[in-house]
């Protein structure tokens, strides 16, 4: 978002990096970026649907921020600022100025409206964070900003007094639930499956920071960044037909359960676009790997997954499993519809107790022998 010296702006998104307010009564300009917040440490985004809604002068507006900083619990290291641009010469005008000093904080923003020097017209409502010892302009570590449409019906009795003390107009309290999709859940959520999921659900899904378990089954992104502070997953399914980049599950250090590809696990085809899955290597806990309905086909990055004990390999272009030959920690092998004539490799892995071989072009005679030399495995070849 712009907003020049006529106070023309166009909205581009709702949340903006750190550094891109520049404060002045008659020079006010907010850059919104389309990307989210860049930096890993410091972050403030806008939960609920309230960009671009209209508001009646004496109703309340309500306003969920999720916080995070790099500062432990315990301290006072932060203060969460709120201003709204003015369509006016008068610039800006702050409303809230409050220390929070939780690690990742979820606050409700009551305003109330009345208390505000509001007209008809669009405001650009702002909120940033700042480090305590560094409050001022220009030092912001974090910002967002939403468009708002006021309608003024009556004569506002605060209109054209400047002395009001804007603090009075705003309840800021914290949140123990956040909405995501139509459900409510604690901040504290260990477990959670979710379908068709929205840019601006994974947005307040970035912030759950307790998950161990999570499942998303279809959505509207490429890759999976907004998982990148979900550090304590240990299990993680996502299937998405558009999703190209898996590179955030190197900071899941203690996955030990992973589904990856697109959504056509069923049908004919696949339909996915993942084929980089080469991040896989850095899960050293890693136990069970499913990768599903993508361009998957180059499997080598296994190779350092010394625990692996169950693989799905189902509907990908992988030709070559050498280096399944030195994964001896295997006990289930299914590589159904893909590519692969040579089985040979898994002839030796001494735990193998179930295989799927079904829809390849794998001779009969390397069928037979590894069943002779795997009596007790159960082979399924599809026939």
């Amino acid at each position: 978002m712009y907003v020049d010296n006529n106070y023309n702006y166009t909205v581009a998104s709702q949340s903006i990096a750190a550094g891109d307010f520049i404060w002045g009564d008659n020079n006010i300009k907010l850059l919104l970026k389309n990307e989210s917040i860049s930096d890993d440490l410091w972050s403030i985004d806008i939960l609920n649907d309230i960009q671009n809604s209209t508001i009646n002068i004496g109703d309340n507006i309500i306003i969920d921020l999720a916080i995070s900083t790099p500062i432990s619990q315990g301290s006072t290291p932060y203060i969460l600022y709120g201003d709204y641009v003015l369509p006016s010469e008068y610039g800006y005008r702050q409303f809230l100025s409050q220390r929070i000093s939780d690690e990742i904080s979820f606050y409700r923003l009551t305003i109330n409206s009345s208390l505000l020097n509001l007209e008809n017209n669009d405001y650009i409502f702002r909120f940033a964070v700042f480090a305590a010892e560094d409050y001022g302009e220009g030092n912001s570590k974090c910002e967002t900003a939403c468009k708002i449409n006021v309608l003024n019906n009556y004569k506002d009795p605060y209109s054209g007094k400047d002395d009001i003390f804007y603090n009075n107009a705003v309840i800021c309290e914290a949140l123990s639930n956040i909405i995501i999709q139509d459900g409510e859940y604690p901040i504290d959520t260990e477990k959670l499956s979710l379908n068709n999921i929205s840019r601006e659900d994974a947005r307040t899904l970035s912030y759950l920071t307790n998950l161990k378990e999570l499942s998303i089954y279809k959505g509207d992104f490429e890759d999976i960044n907004f998982l990148s502070r979900l550090e304590k997953l240990e299990s993680l399914d996502v299937h998405c037909d558009t999703l190209s980049d898996i590179s955030a599950i190197k900071n899941m250090p203690y996955l030990n359960f992973l589904s990856i590809g697109g959504e056509n696990i069923n049908g004919i085809g696949h339909h996915g676009v993942l084929n980089d899955i080469s991040d896989i290597k850095r899960l050293k806990y890693l136990n069970n790997l499913y990768v599903y309905d993508c361009c998957v086909d180059d499997i080598s990055c296994l190779n350092t997954l010394q625990g692996l004990e169950y693989l799905n390999i189902f509907k990908t272009n992988v030709s070559d499993i050498s280096v399944l030959s030195n994964l001896t920690s295997l006990k289930e092998i299914k590589i159904h519809a893909n590519n692969i004539s040579d089985i040979s490799p898994i002839y030796e892995l001494p735990k193998l107790k179930r295989v799927v071989i079904s829809k390849n072009n794998i001779p009969k005679e390397q069928i037979d022998l590894f069943k002779e030399k795997h009596p007790d495995c159960d082979v399924y070849t599809g026939e």
